[in-house]
């Protein structure tokens, strides 16, 4: 193989590597918004907790 072929593969290779590199920079990202998003959600909702009684209605 010549050298600016080998030149152009690596370049190529780099190139590929950064871009990959961002897009997965940019889903974290997102996702830690997301995330952010759905605990303030959950904090906002009224949920009351279950009661120690148990009612069997299949009797």
């Amino acid at each position: 193989m010549d050298i600016p072929a080998m030149s152009m593969g690596l370049a190529q290779t780099k190139l590929n590597y950064n871009v990959g590199i961002a897009m997965t920079k940019k889903v974290m990202d997102n996702q830690e918004v997301m995330a952010a998003g759905l605990l303030q959600m959950m904090e906002q909702a009224d949920v009351q907790p279950p009661s120690d009684h148990i009612l069997d209605i299949r009797a």
